[in-house]
């Protein structure tokens, strides 16, 4: 199945700097690709309806991360969920009581952490968001990341998530 995507940024060269396609450009992305072995399959057309629910529940995420509300950020996602970070994959983790684990402990490690959903796009029952985290440590340090976290949903809720949040590096002297 293929997907036609706008203004996202893709490798250029060598595939490790990134590039904005133009406003009016478009891309085509083979959905096919995108399966996993531990995920479920992402190319089964999804309604209109549950676009709209993929929608809610990444400004529903976005709202429980900037209140610190476990609960309601818990409820964003299945009890079976599955997480993966394919940038570190030592740290895979599925299950409901993971999330509110995952989370909990990050809330009390960055007492004033805010999410930025910077942007987001849905097709099927695959949503790729693209977020701003940042906030300071109990420690003093600061956090602040970037990154695109890529979901699937199911009954409204997401179901699975590929996170692919990496700290910002300052170049500054």
């Amino acid at each position: 199945m293929e997907t036609i995507l706008k203004s996202i940024a893709v490798p250029s060269g060598g595939g490790k700097a990134l590039q904005v396609l133009p406003e009016k450009s478009t891309m085509i992305v083979n959905t096919s690709t995108i399966k996993d072995r531990n995920m479920p399959n992402t190319t089964e057309k999804m309604s209109a309806p549950t676009q709209h629910e993929m929608s809610t529940v990444l400004q529903r995420m976005s709202d429980a991360i900037n209140a610190h509300d476990i609960d309601a950020f818990v409820s964003c996602f299945t009890n079976d969920f599955k997480g993966e970070q394919p940038l570190h994959p030592e740290s895979p983790f599925t299950g409901l009581a993971q999330v509110r684990e995952n989370w909990t402990g990050l809330f009390a490690q960055v007492p004033d952490l805010r999410a930025t959903l910077v942007a987001s796009t849905i097709h099927d029952d695959l949503s790729w968001a693209e977020w701003h985290w940042q906030g300071t440590r109990t420690s003093g340090s600061a956090v602040n990341l970037r990154g695109v976290v890529v979901a699937g949903l199911r009954n409204g809720i997401i179901a699975w998530a590929r996170l692919y949040m990496e700290p910002v590096h300052d170049r500054t002297i």
